[in-house]
């Protein structure tokens, strides 16, 4: 059974060298039913790479579609794994995520507000599925150990950009990722082919983020995982604002 954690692993040189920097990698472990999602901040800009395929889990049959992973509202760029939506409680997670960017403070400030509403929803949204779609609660949150929801989130703050990462456990617990400052790379969602590659630490020299991010969600794309599909989103965000590097046109 995996726990519960936010393991920090150490700088390794194997997986990306980007000018005369190296990638501290952290990983939210297990956040998502389905989604793969990494973030990498240097100096200059955050680029943040998603697939594109959704599972939908209704408590009697799984379906799947590709949706868009990563949004952009009032400044700020957001990603999301795990229950996003619940209809039945009116628990939208990027709508409170957006409405709370919307209101103009800094991202340090945001991401405070977003943890105060997003907790109380989210437990609702979860004692509801406890109550209403038990085998799916039970599969998910008990048996795989899966966090319920997770985001990163980037954007600017005295002119640097800046990235932030949440994950919240059923019982209401929040493990954080404060690090606005620095050179890291993090990933939610499923993650079984970026540790076999971080494991490996294979020398590789990769010539910009954008590339190291888009390597490790290929990595979940091509390990014949049902639940992670492509195309790949990949946004960065730097001095100058933000900038889409790809994006599948339905999410135009």
């Amino acid at each position: 059974m995996r726990p519960f954690s936010l393991r920090h692993c150490k700088t390794f040189a194997a997986c990306a060298r980007l000018a005369r920097a190296t990638f501290a990698l952290l990983t939210l472990t297990s956040i998502s039913f389905a989604t793969s999602i990494v973030a990498s901040r240097t100096l200059d800009e955050v680029v943040i790479g998603a697939d594109s395929l959704g599972t939908f889990d209704d408590g009697k049959n799984i379906s799947t579609r590709n949706v868009c992973k990563i949004h952009e509202h009032a400044g700020v760029v957001f990603a999301i794994a795990g229950v996003e939506v619940n209809a039945a409680t009116g628990f939208n997670a990027a709508t409170l995520i957006a409405d709370e960017a919307a209101k103009g403070r800094p991202v340090s400030e945001t991401i405070r507000a977003i943890e105060a509403v997003i907790k109380p929803n989210l437990m609702r949204a979860l004692e509801w599925q406890q109550k209403e779609r038990p085998e799916m609660y039970r599969r998910r949150v008990i048996d795989n150990q899966e966090l319920p929801l997770s985001f990163v989130l980037a954007g600017l703050e005295n002119g640097a950009p800046v990235l932030y990462a949440r994950a919240f456990k059923s019982d209401g617990t929040i493990q954080r990722v404060d690090s606005p400052n620095g050179e890291f790379t993090l990933w939610i969602g499923k993650s079984a082919a970026i540790e076999r590659f971080r494991a490996q630490r294979k020398r590789r020299v990769y010539h910009s983020p954008i590339e190291f991010v888009r390597t490790l969600v290929q990595l979940e794309i091509d390990d014949d995982e049902s639940t992670v599909g492509g195309p790949i989103d990949l946004v960065r965000i730097t001095r100058r604002g933000t900038e889409w590097v790809q994006r599948k046109s339905e999410c135009q």
